[in-house]
Formats: C-alpha cells, structure tokens, sequence
C-alpha cells in the first residue's frame, strides 16, 4: 500500500469537493481511490431504504462490470448493512464464501467469486434522506488492519462531505428557485390586484397555488369567497362553496372577526357538519389590514402545518388581497364621505340651493323630491363596540341596501347609522316592518347585542329632514336611556318622555325634590308610608275604597293617612290643579327613576 499516493490522490479529490464538482464522480473517485490503494477489488455505495427493506446502488465502481449488468438492489434481511447502521460501526467479514450469518453476502460470493467483506456506515443521509453505508469486497481473504480502517475511514468522511456539500448546494437552489416563485406570484398576485377590482378575480387565482383548502373573507362587502372543499367526502366542491355561501357565511365572519380581534393570526377549531355527521378541523386565520384596519382575513382549513414556501407564499397573496381591499375601502370611504356631508347638510339646514342639493342627492340615487323616512339604528353601549365592528355593521348595511332597496342610502353618524329609506307608492306597516327585521338581522350579523331602531315620520320636503332627525335623535337618546332594544317610535315612548329629552333635567329634579322630597324624608325619617299611599291614591285615581284595597288597609286608615299629609305638607288634594301638578312630579320622578 502506497499511502503517500493515496494522500495524494484524496487531497486531489478534496480539491474537487470544494470545488463544486459533480457528487457521483468524486464517489467513484473515492472508491477507486480506496479500491487501488488498499487492495480491495471493487465498491459500493448504497442507500438504505428501511421503509422497502431493500439496499439501493447509489455509486458504484467495479471494473469487471459490464454496464447495466448487475445488481442495483439488496434484500436488507440477508445484509450487514442493517448491523453497521444499528451500531454505527463497519462489520467486517474475513470470507463470506463460508460465512452463513450474511445468506445474500454468501450467495454472490460464490457466484461472482469473491471473498472478503467490509460495510461502513457513513455518517450522513442521501437526498431522500435515506442512510448511506459503503460496501468493498475483495476475491481475496483479506487481514483487516488499523491502518487500513482509519484510511477508509477518511475516505468515508470525504466522502459524507461531498454528500453533504451537495445537499448544501441542493437546497440553495431550490431556496433560490423557491425565492425565484414566490417573486413571480408576488408581482402577478399585486399586478392582478392593482389593475383588477374584483377580489373574486384575485382569489381565484391564488387558490390553485396552495394544497389546503382556503376562504378569503371580504369585509369590505361582506362576502366569503370559498375554493375547494376541505373534505371530498363530505362535499364536492361546488357542495363546498354553496354550503359556505348559504349556511356558514354569517359564523365564519363572526369566528374570523373574534379569533383576529387581538392580532394578526389566530389558529382556531373550525366545525361543519352534513346531516348528523360533524367535523372539526383547524382553521388557520391570517389578518388582512389597510393602514393597521382589519379589512378582511384568509383562512386556511385543515390540521397539516403549512410549509416554509407557502408561508411566503401567503404573505405575499395577503398584501395583494390588502391592496385589492383596500380600493375598495377606499372607494366605499370616499362614497361615505361626500354622502355625509350631503346628509349634514340636510339635517342641519344648511344648504343654499334646492337645486344643487337635488343634483348632488341624484348621484346616490336619491330623489329629494320623493317621500322618505329616516331609520336611525344604534346601541344602548355604542361607544363600547369595537371600531371593526362598527364598520362591518356599515357596510353590511349599505349591501343589503343594494339588494334589499336599491334607493336605500346608508350614512354612519356618531353613535349610530341612518338608512336614509324611500317611502313606497302605497306605503304599509308591514312594508316598514319587513325593512326593520332585515335591518335587524343584519346588524345583528355583526354584534350579538339587539339594536334599537327608531323611525320618523315621512320627510316630503327638504325642510322636514332636519326638524324629522331633530325628533328622532330625541327618541333615539330617550329609548337608549330607557334601555329600550328594537323598534321604537315617539308614541311608544309616550309624551312625559318627549317631554324630558327636550328640557332641563337639572330643573326638573330640582322641583320635583322640591315637591315630593320632604315626604320622601319623613318616611324615612318616621318609618311612615306616605309616599308610597298618595302613589296609590294617583294610581287608584283618587277613589278611597279601590286605593286602600291596594294598600290592603282599611278605608279609614287611609283617610287618616291622607289627612296627615295635608297637614305636615300643605298638599291641597280637592284642587284639581295641586292634583295635577302633584301627579306630574310623581310620574315624571318615577320616569327619571327608571
């Protein structure tokens, strides 16, 4: 053995590694190096399938072989490769003619007529990530020595080296050429999003790049754009997207709505069901923002994690819908914008010229010379709900409009939303009540608490608007105070209620302490009763025998009850007008109260 040739010649074969050279040529370098070098015959290197079973060629020097003439395959049952791997240490067999352990060793021994057997393990894996061992055999009966082991074994680690440099090389290009992808669709998906309005559009050509089903959720229009079914045996998927469309709309943008609310993703159990049957899987929610406002999400359904490039993937598909979202908003917030400063005009009477109000109403499809009502829908908690909210419940609003009644115009006002409704031809209460129940489905779409919807009398000429949002505004502070939900309306609440909402409650608490304070005091003072029976006697309308029956006492006791308030007050309850005035204060403080 001349091993100063052998430095040499592994030397030259290092210099080609770091050179990038072709993996399989500098293997069958390597072991033509050790096969000349150390007096084995010939080499393999193979790669160890557990899953199959079976050893496979990977590189393999052989001088005697014909080409493609030879086995590329072993049985692992009757190899050493499987003891080398368990021990991580080569398994040497002086001649394996006569060894029995080895059956397949043995077999070929015989047939191609050679003796001695060394398997090494190397330590690394292919590109399939599959073990590597390398086999020399010899026709000779071979003395193993420690020198030769620790040169094969150098050999064996050059040879890990330039397996592992090109799987280095390997996944630098695939990065690069993933990179390379996820560049393409980037400037496709923004081209498309930035010369194409239509977010189904965009949707429909993101979806065919990722493997796991998805929905993008529109808050801008309020719609879910769903692509292929997360399970085929439950739907196909135009079952998928009809049962999204039909069934799931209003939970799926509630749950995206929650799940985002305080971040950017969100991975959450996502259940749907086809007859008894249900089933979860995870739905993995990406927030889709304009100017740090939520304006839509994309989800992905499905319990597998998603891959490094789809993570890229997604982040770019996500700033392309933003951007198509985003003229959306843009344009709803421009509509929004000259609508409500139509509407302030309107409302507060400041308008010049009925002419330039009638043209500038026209451009949102409304006849100011037609019948209308204004619908003023809010929260007993307005200010509580979340801003996200709020917009979702306005432009859910302003589409159902569209469908519901096109000439419906929607306006956000500081605490509510106005739907500026058209009066039809031959106007009815149910007519009112069916745009009430669609409005109060919607917005409940959006927020689970009940609203209260207060509605006006008809505007039929530009100057009514601003005396009718004058009174409902009223209303609306009066029903919102009175904890009322649903639909309210001035003679619901009652004239003692107008009342209040149009004077000054500091006042009026001020005269009513004044009157009904000192019997207030004394009962509490003295244990006495007597503002609960001059109620009774106002409530009885001032008939002895039905107000004691109510106070379960005797007639008797209740006249001398009442003679003792005229006395310690001075009420003089024969004057119709004291009577008056008394009863005023008690029903107004019992309003107040409540």
């Amino acid at each position: 053995m001349d091993v100063s040739q052998l430095i040499a010649s592994l030397s030259d074969i290092a210099t080609s590694i770091n050179a990038e050279q072709d993996t399989d040529t500098i293997l069958r370098q390597l072991i033509r190096a050790a096969c000349h070098h150390l007096n084995w015959y010939r080499g393999t290197i193979m790669s160890i399938d557990l899953a199959s079973g079976y050893a496979y060629v990977t590189v393999r020097y052989d001088p005697a072989l014909v080409p493609n003439d030879g086995a590329t395959n072993w049985a692992l049952a009757t190899s050493p490769s499987l003891v080398a791997l368990r021990y991580n240490e080569p398994v040497f067999i002086p001649n394996a003619k006569t060894s029995a352990e080895f059956p397949g060793f043995q077999r070929e021994s015989i047939e191609k007529d050679y003796s001695s057997v060394l398997v090494t393990p190397m330590a690394c894996t292919d590109l399939l990530g599959r073990p590597i061992v390398l086999t020399l055999v010899s026709r000779e009966i071979k003395e193993l020595k420690q020198d030769d082991l620790s040169l094969i074994k150098l050999i064996v680690q050059l040879g890990t080296a330039a397996l592992e440099k090109q799987k280095h090389i390997l996944a630098q290009k695939t990065a690069a050429e993933q990179k390379e992808e996820v560049l393409g669709r980037h400037i496709q998906w923004m081209n498309q999003a930035l010369s194409d309005d239509s977010v189904r559009n965009l949707a429909a050509t993101i979806d065919p790049i990722f493997k796991q089903p998805l929905l993008v959720v529109d808050w801008t229009t309020n719609t879910i754009l769903p692509s292929k079914s997360p399970d085929p045996r439950f739907y196909d998927d135009d079952e998928w997207r009809h049962y999204v469309e039909s069934e799931l709309g209003d939970r799926i943008l509630t749950l995206a709505s929650e799940s985002l609310a305080g971040g950017a993703t969100a991975n959450v159990d996502f259940h749907y069901t086809k007859g008894t049957q249900t089933t979860t899987a995870v739905a993995r929610m990406h927030g889709l923002t304009v100017d740090g406002k939520a304006v839509g999400a994309l989800i992905f359904i499905g319990d597998e994690e998603i891959p490094e490039i789809d993570l890229l993937l997604i982040e770019s598909a996500k700033q392309a819908l933003s951007v198509q979202l985003m003229r959306n908003q843009i344009r709803f917030q421009f509509e929004q914008r000259s609508l409500d400063a139509l509407f302030i005009e309107l409302i507060e009477g400041s308008w010049k010229s009925e002419n330039d109000i009638a043209q500038r109403s026209l451009k949102f499809g409304i006849r100011t010379g037609a019948r209308h009502r204004l619908l003023y829908v809010s929260y007993i908690n307005a200010d509580a709900i979340r801003s996200q909210v709020r917009d979702g419940i306005l432009r859910g609003l302003s589409f159902l409009a569209e469908h519901f009644e096109p000439r419906a115009v929607v306006i956000a006002r500081q605490n509510g939303i106005v739907v500026w409704l058209p009066e039809p031809e031959a106007p009815s209460p149910a007519y009112l009540k069916t745009v009430t129940a669609k409005i109060m489905q919607e917005v409940m779409r959006h927020h689970r608490d009940m609203p209260t919807i207060a509605i006006s009398d008809p505007c039929e000429r530009l100057s009514d608007y601003a005396l009718q949002f004058e009174r409902l505004s009223c209303v609306m502070d009066i029903a919102l105070s009175l904890a009322k939900r649903g639909v309210v309306s001035a003679s619901m609440l009652g004239p003692l209620s107008m009342l209040l909402v149009t004077a000054d409650l500091q006042q009026i608490r001020t005269h009513i302490n004044a009157s009904l304070g000192p019997i207030i005091l004394h009962d509490r003072e003295h244990d006495t009763k007597f503002y609960e029976t001059l109620s009774s006697f106002v409530d009885a309308g001032y008939r002895n025998q039905q107000c004691a029956d109510q106070l379960a006492i005797h007639v008797t006791t209740l006249r001398y009850r009442l003679s003792r308030i005229v006395d310690l007050f001075g009420l003089d309850l024969e004057s119709s007008q004291k009577r008056f005035e008394f009863e005023l204060a008690l029903r107004i403080s019992k309003l107040l109260d409540e």
